[in-house]
């Protein structure tokens, strides 16, 4: 079966101090969300644990989510809470992985907070499906999680912009929140939406849902970037 690899949804924001139930109400204002895109592949939350043998159990309350999240507390408190969960399709087309890392304050210049989905390698005919919900998908993050830029990417999108793990970069769709707004020139490429929190959603992705190529998407990326609005890069403030 031919595959089109893995979609990434991901969203980033700097320094956020939050409790362990902060980040639980913050991830389960993320199920709810994503539940609405799509009830049938990604209403449903698991947790997989082994103990001798495989046990599934499904996320649907604060206090499990909080749990989780206090359990995911780093040695290092400046590091916040790591925590993960999966649409319990494992192996199966539309598996789909949700990971975290929340409530981070330190200001090492290599690490940030991160919200994001990894849906696995698609089947082509899958496709056109998932890019039908990836704008729902990254509004879902980006009502949660209020962070300072998102994506919707694939790794040869990344990679042809060269840039370093922690910086910004292009998508076929890109959030960019309201305190980089104002550096987002005019004339770029596809349509540039403003959001109710004041941020903007730039989409490259084409009309019938034909994706630009990796190139493309590295040019709106060098716009952004020389446009200043990449700079800060999130560690270096908070969300605005």
């Amino acid at each position: 079966m031919e595959s089109n690899g893995e979609l990434l949804v991901q969203v980033v924001w700097g320094p956020r101090a939050e409790t362990a139930a902060e980040c639980a109400g913050r991830w389960l204002d993320t199920q709810q969300r994503l539940a609405a895109a799509d009830p049938d592949l990604l209403g449903r939350w698991v947790k997989f644990e082994f103990d001798d043998e495989l046990i599934e159990t499904e996320l649907t309350t604060s206090e499990q989510l909080t749990e989780i999240v206090a359990d995911g507390r780093h040695d290092n408190p400046e590091l916040g809470f790591g925590f993960s969960a999966s649409n319990g399709r494992q192996g199966e087309a539309g598996d789909t992985f949700f990971k975290a890392t929340a409530g981070s304050v330190t200001s090492n210049k290599n690490l940030s907070n991160v919200a994001y989905l990894e849906v696995n390698p698609l089947p082509a005919e899958d496709e056109p499906h998932w890019l039908a919900i990836a704008e729902p998908m990254l509004l879902a993050l980006v009502a949660a999680w209020e962070p300072d830029y998102g994506v919707v990417t694939r790794d040869a999108v990344a990679r042809a912009q060269e840039t370093a793990p922690r910086q910004p970069n292009a998508g076929y769709l890109t959030y960019l929140s309201a305190g980089r707004r104002a550096a987002v020139p005019a004339g770029l490429p596809g349509a540039v939406r403003e959001l109710p929190d004041g941020g903007v959603l730039l989409s490259a992705i084409r009309p019938g849902g034909e994706l630009p190529g990796p190139e493309e998407v590295a040019a709106i990326g060098a716009a952004l970037r020389e446009a200043g609005a990449f700079v800060p890069v999130p560690t270096d403030r908070p969300v605005t």
